[in-house]
């Protein structure tokens, strides 16, 4: 896609931060009414943050299936949108019936998209015939406020089922907690629901006068209302993450359809998918969730009207190489619009070089669960406060950073969150009790949740704490030590009031630390024998 001058459509939409027009879906064609069965055909994406620009990949990610080459060109709205009309007109020419929903965030979580805070996101799902979004954890990232004026903006359902105003029994107006889709004859009902613990996921700032609530009970009710409603097919957008949607899938049979929208979190975040096949729970079929920067979902149904029943099911994923794929025209110049707004403001500074790697700095983790990005990082955090220990979390590192010239826009996709850095202080007789070391290896036991600079922590065979040291010393009982984290963990209440005391929010963020630091210190070389990654998969 060429990228050309930058003026007048970008400084209309800027001006006026007004979405394009989007184009009316192709009408859904209605299969004769004493049909016995009906072909259904969804497509769903998940997880795709906004990046509207194919990208080139510079992560080495190896699938089980699919190998993705460092310099291949993934992704994009062009081709997604390619694969959607695609679809969806071999679906309606054989009399099926076309669903397209997205599990949750899809808002924001790219450079690109944090700048135009969701818009052009919202542009694209309008233009593309979507019937829903679940609203999710990064979605929230933009605050409650700004998800409001984009619900408003979409021409399509924003769902989430277990988000409530604050100790009331309803709902935000701009959110449903299903919608009933009649199309060919046939009644869809789709449900989403996300985390119930956003707290642990999010800055609780961001959704003060909402609370997430425990989504089964939710759901339960739901479905039922849906059925009441003449729902015939009843589709569930989960968003629960780390492999809760299968509790959901046990415990709630009225579900037809499950799509999973974020269980496999902890492998986006490392240096491997690990990509699930469709599944049965119960009576429900489960299909797996993709990273949308890279692939579609898909699930083919064949329903049958006399037995209200699915007959068969097929599930499969559709990956965005540029090299084998389309890219659809009209998409790409819509697109275009947008870049030339983004490059024309920050394309500058995004592309200035700020340092060098010598080597590339990954995710994966050595025999002491550190990594050489984790401990980058943090050792920046904890240069730039001048603290005696430095802690990111696992989600806030969003890709590798390559061998070779190191840009501004290589650390904002890194750091793509907007934390500002908080400091605090632990007296030495307390450190060895602090709540964060038995995080360090989260709930998935399999990945490291908490990266370190300036401390070590022993572990036993279970992976609980032993020992810690800091600077290489044993702890002195009688010091004050001082540590540097972000806002993110510091309100998800990881840092324990009792024994974290003397809290100060800085006003410079994770990623003005980690830029400041590279510009002092290039070259950077990584350092450790690397050699852990999720699920075990051999590294590239």
């Amino acid at each position: 896609m060429m990228i050309s001058s930058f003026l007048t459509a970008g400084r209309a939409i800027l001006g006026g931060v007004a979405l394009l027009a989007a184009s009316t879906p192709p009408a859904v064609l209605v299969p004769s009414p004493d049909a016995g069965t009906v072909p259904v055909t969804i497509l769903y994406t998940s997880g795709s943050k906004g990046y509207f620009l194919p990208f080139r990949v510079h992560e080495s990610r190896v699938f089980r299936d699919l190998t993705l080459r460092p310099g291949d060109r993934y992704g994009g709205y062009a081709a997604l949108a390619a694969y959607i009309r695609k679809t969806r007109k071999e679906t309606e020419e054989k009399g099926g019936i076309f669903l397209l929903v997205d599990g949750g965030n899809s808002l924001v979580g790219s450079s690109e998209a944090n700048f135009f805070s969701g818009k052009v996101s919202v542009d694209f799902m309008n233009r593309m015939g979507y019937h829903s979004i679940t609203i999710s954890n990064l979605d929230w990232a933009l605050g409650a406020e700004t998800v409001e004026k984009l619900e408003k903006q979409a021409e399509f359902a924003f769902l989430n089922a277990n988000m409530f105003l604050q100790g009331k029994d309803e709902h935000p107006p701009y959110l449903q907690p299903y919608r009933l889709v009649d199309a060919g004859g046939l009644k869809i009902g789709i449900i989403g629901y996300a985390q119930h613990d956003l707290q642990t996921w999010l800055d609780p700032a961001k959704v003060e006068g909402l609370e997430a609530r425990l989504p089964v009970p939710l759901v339960k009710k739901y479905v039922s209302e849906l059925r009441a409603g003449g729902a015939d097919l009843v589709v569930a957008v989960d968003h629960t993450a780390a492999g809760r949607h299968r509790e959901t899938a046990r415990q709630i049979p009225g579900i037809d359809v499950l799509i999973d929208g974020a269980s496999e979190w902890a492998s986006v975040y490392t240096l491997n998918f690990n990509l699930k096949e469709m599944e049965q729970v119960g009576s429900v079929y489960v299909f797996p969730e993709v990273d949308s920067t890279f692939a579609v979902g898909r699930a083919d149904l064949v329903y049958d009207r006399r037995t209200r029943r699915i007959a068969s099911v097929k599930g499969e994923r559709y990956f965005m190489d540029l090299a084998a794929v389309e890219e659809d025209p009209e998409i790409e110049k819509f697109v275009t619009k947008y870049a030339e707004i983004y490059f024309e403001v920050v394309g500058k500074q995004l592309q200035e070089v700020i340092g060098y790697a010598a080597g590339d700095f990954t995710k994966d983790w050595d025999e002491n669960w550190d990594t050489s990005l984790g401990r980058l990082v943090c050792e920046a955090t904890r240069t730039f406060a001048g603290t005696d220990v430095g802690l990111e979390n696992l989600g806030a590192i969003r890709r590798f950073l390559k061998k070779g010239p190191v840009r501004v826009k290589d650390i904002q996709d890194i750091l793509p969150f907007k934390n500002r850095l908080v400091t605090f202080a632990v007296d030495g007789r307390d450190v060895e009790w602090m709540k964060i070391w038995s995080l360090r290896h989260g709930t998935d036991r399999h990945v490291p949740w908490i990266y370190l600079a300036g401390a070590e922590v022993e572990r036993d065979s279970d992976l609980n704490p032993l020992r810690v040291t800091i600077s290489g010393r044993e702890i002195d009982p009688d010091r004050e030590y001082t540590f540097v984290t972000n806002e993110y963990l510091q309100n998800a209440g990881y840092h324990d009031d009792g024994v974290c005391r003397n809290f100060r929010v800085l006003d410079a963020t994770t990623t003005e630390a980690v830029i400041r630091y590279i510009r002092g210190n290039s070259p950077l070389s990584p350092s450790g024998r690397e050699v852990g990654s999720h699920y075990e998969h051999s590294v590239e």
